[in-house]
């Protein structure tokens, strides 16, 4: 079974616009149809727990919610400040590339 996580914290923000776990769910709800061993979770922490782990919570002291959406492959972070494109989760789940607590330390030292 392949899982993706989206998780997000209070919606998906951009400059232009907002949008709710609720909304997004709607708008990908398709995305996976017909295939049943890809399972596909939006999730907002600000209404449901999560256990986002080590790297996240240093990201986030470093960045804040622009690390936000996290994107977690079989529980693994594999993304941080993106909602990804379906085909970015077929890529995800080919090839996941983690992000490591080093990761985020080096970047927060750039």
């Amino acid at each position: 079974m392949n899982t993706i996580n989206v998780i997000l914290k209070g919606g998906l923000k951009s400059c232009c616009s907002s949008y709710s776990a609720d909304e997004l769910k709607h708008y990908t709800r398709s995305w996976f149809d017909g295939i049943p061993e890809i399972t596909f979770n939006i999730i907002d922490i600000e209404n449901d727990f999560y256990d986002t782990g080590t790297a996240a919570d240093t990201a986030y002291k470093y960045f804040g919610y622009s690390i936000f959406p996290l994107v977690y492959y079989n529980n693994q972070l594999v993304s941080l400040g993106r909602f990804p494109e379906r085909n970015e989760c077929f890529q995800i789940i080919e090839k996941p590339v983690p992000v490591t607590l080093e990761d985020i330390e080096e970047k927060a030292r750039q």
